[in-house]
């Protein structure tokens, strides 16, 4: 055979193998790439259903969960009350600028407050609420994995539906922590710390700490208690303009609504960390749905 016309015949030989290869794996990673797209649209029935469930009941009952009981630490600060309502402590306050007054005010009432026993006290909330979480979760897993067990039947290995729970268990904690040392780095470390809780609780918790406040007592607190106490205290520190006399009935009428607004605010703050905890889910469902074609459709 001319050398020349081998070479032709054999180029185009290898061409065509190529096409056809390179046609293989296309049809491979359509297969892969649909199989994926019907393993998430089956997750996403479930998950988005209880998200939004939770996301409507939860931040209400949290809320009313630390609503009275806070409302109870807030009361029980006679010595707040007395050592502000004192007279030398108003001819204090008196000359000095507003920002420095409401420094005074919050730093006496953090005193009595013990930062120590409102971290303990949100804990156990956390702790209470979270146990839910992971419980929906959980049934929430098993009806995913139930899907997908039918969907995948036939289709390579047995689907193992308690390795899959632990497996979105396990990428969920992992972008929990990653959250929690990003926000500790950027200076905003949460209420969670470095101890170890079960996941629902450790989501709650990722609530931000006042660390960037300029009160060193006060940084002990959670931020979004640090922020209803500075606006109640901005306010009451307006009341010592030029005035004298005995506040005391006037201070334990804020404190008695200060229950409240701590309440409200811890709302708006697990409606947020719910709404990451739902991404984190959502996230680790399509990181194993992607995991399970890739293990189902090979790449040859």
């Amino acid at each position: 055979m001319d050398r020349r016309l081998f070479l032709k015949e054999a180029g185009m030989a290898g061409a065509l193998a190529l096409l056809g290869g390179g046609g293989l794996f296309a049809r491979r990673a359509w297969a892969r790439g649909k199989l994926e797209e019907q393993l998430v649209g089956d997750a996403l029935d479930t998950l988005r259903a209880q998200a939004d469930e939770e996301e409507r009941d939860f931040p209400a009952r949290a809320a009313e969960g630390i609503r009275r009981p806070f409302a109870g630490m807030c009361l029980n600060v006679a010595t707040f009350c007395d050592e502000i309502s004192a007279p030398r402590f108003q001819e204090k306050l008196q000359r000095l600028p507003p920002e420095e007054r409401e420094d005074q005010l919050l730093s006496a009432f953090c005193r009595c407050l013990e930062p120590d026993r409102v971290l303990a006290f949100l804990r156990q909330k956390a702790r209470d609420v979270g146990k839910e979480l992971d419980r929906r979760w959980d049934v929430s897993c098993r009806e995913v994995a139930r899907r997908w067990g039918e969907r995948l039947q036939g289709r390579g290995p047995d689907f193992d539906a308690e390795d899959f729970g632990r497996q979105v268990t396990e990428l969920v904690r992992d972008s929990l922590q990653r959250s929690a040392r990003r926000a500790a780095k950027a200076g905003r470390p949460a209420v969670l710390g470095d101890t170890q809780e079960d996941v629902g609780a450790s989501a709650l918790l990722l609530v931000p700490l006042a660390k960037t406040d300029r009160l060193e007592l006060v940084k002990q607190l959670p931020l979004f208690v640090v922020r209803v106490c500075r606006r109640l205290f901005a306010e009451v520190a307006g009341w010592y303009e030029g005035r004298r006399g005995n506040l005391h009935k006037q201070i334990s009428g804020q404190l008695a609504d200060l229950g409240d607004r701590v309440a409200r605010e811890f709302e708006r703050e697990v409606s947020r960390r719910l709404v990451d905890l739902h991404g984190w889910q959502e996230q680790a469902v399509r990181v194993a749905a992607r995991r399970q074609a890739e293990a189902r459709v090979g790449y040859l």
